[in-house]
């Protein structure tokens, strides 16, 4: 079976993009095929962030990529650099900046980690 690494560029108030990439990634995997990793760069990265503000009304895709990432255990990174230019990278450790800027499940990593976990992967697939 094919494994699959998920680059997510879309902020999270483009739902489509986000409901069609968890769409995938569950299909894909129901299918028998992996999902490597989950990388969130560019405006991306600002799902990660734990002090978003959700109204209860609307589809959240911060949860859905959360209750992902628990369900299957697929890491959720989000780009180091990006993070930084909008405001989760400032802590004065990465322990310290995952533990109060972030959310559940959300990681920050840099390029290196999109790299190998497309090398182990089959197949890219951006969102």
């Amino acid at each position: 079976m094919a494994r699959f690494t998920l680059l997510i560029d879309s902020p999270p108030e483009h739902y489509n993009a986000h409901f069609n990439a968890l769409a995938y990634a569950k299909a894909a995997i129901a299918q028998g095929h992996s999902i490597e990793q989950v990388f969130f760069f560019q405006q991306a990265v600002t799902i990660a962030d734990a002090h978003l503000d959700w109204p209860a009304d609307e589809w959240c895709p911060q949860h859905h990529w959360q209750q992902f990432a628990k369900q299957y255990q697929v890491p959720l990174d989000i780009c180091s650099a990006a993070a930084q230019r909008r405001g989760l990278g400032g802590a004065e450790s990465l322990e310290e900046a995952e533990q109060v800027l972030l959310a559940k499940y959300f990681k920050i990593g840099g390029l290196g980690i999109l790299v190998k976990a497309s090398i182990n992967s089959d197949r890219v697939v951006q969102f």
